[in-house]
């Protein structure tokens, strides 16, 4: 049927650990339930990739220079990707005088 969204989205077998978290706690959550499922998702891929950067020890070695905060940076924003064999690394260009 046209316009009908139970059709596609969030209520396609393929998304369906994600329609099911939003179907249980959506009536409970009120109008929201997405936003603060998406939230949820977005704190979770941020604190397995902080996870992943002190797996690698990078907090250990202090972040004085801009390579080191960078590729602490971006492990941490590729989160669960670091354990696909994602590794970031940054180089920051020196500054000319």
């Amino acid at each position: 049927m046209v316009g009908d969204n139970a059709a596609v989205g969030l209520h396609h077998p393929s998304c369906w650990p994600f329609s099911a978290v939003v179907g249980i706690v959506g009536p409970a959550l009120g109008g929201n339930s997405m936003k603060i499922a998406i939230g949820v998702l977005c704190a979770v891929w941020l604190v397995v990739g902080a996870y992943a950067a002190n797996q690698r020890h990078y907090y250990g070695h202090g972040l004085a220079s801009c390579d080191a905060a960078g590729t602490v940076a971006a492990t941490i924003a590729v989160g669960p990707l670091n354990y696909q064999g994602v590794r970031p690394v940054v180089s920051c260009p020196e500054p000319s005088a």
